[in-house]
């Protein structure tokens, strides 16, 4: 995902899908692209996996998973 050409919205929707089995509500995707958008690029890489890390240690990931 880091090297594709996805854009940012797709990688947020395939990870909480992924992991959540649901699609991120508006106020995850606002956050979580703004965080995407504004990161530079050589910290992509880093900024989303922080980003999967989050989720995957999520309250909601952890009692539904």
């Amino acid at each position: 995902l880091v090297k594709s050409d996805m854009p940012n919205y797709r990688i947020i929707e395939d990870l909480y899908l992924t992991a959540v089995s649901r699609y991120p509500t508006d106020s995850e995707m606002a956050q979580l692209l703004a965080t995407l958008n504004t990161a530079p690029a050589a910290e992509r890489r880093a900024v989303l996996e922080d980003t999967y890390w989050a989720v995957l240690s999520s309250r909601e990931f952890l009692f539904n998973h």
